[in-house]
């Protein structure tokens, strides 16, 4: 009885190790598909902007696309996600104040 036991708490802790990786992937996700879009939007906008701003975006957008780059889906992990997150969510931000 004691080993059903075991297994059970095995089994709720991968469950719940494979639910943080798969929230960890649809975030790495989301963030690459939104370079795309914050790619184009900074090209658009650029025109508009000084030089300072300018700089300051494409700083935040390739700080971005570094850190991106460097995690391996298959190793993510949900804090790294959360970072990703975060800086994607500071670049839009910027983008939006444009």
């Amino acid at each position: 009885e004691e080993a059903v036991e075991q297994a059970r708490r095995q089994a709720k802790e991968y469950e719940k190790q494979e639910q943080e990786r798969k929230q960890a992937l649809d975030i790495l996700n989301e963030v690459q598909q939104y370079l795309y879009e914050a790619q184009e939007k900074i090209e658009q906008a650029q025109k508009s902007m000084g030089r300072t701003r300018r700089y300051q975006l494409r700083a935040q957008y390739g700080e971005l696309k570094r850190k991106t780059a460097k995690i391996r889906p298959e190793r993510i992990t949900l804090p790294q996600a959360e970072e990703i997150l975060q800086l994607k969510n500071e670049l839009k931000q910027h983008i939006e104040s444009v």
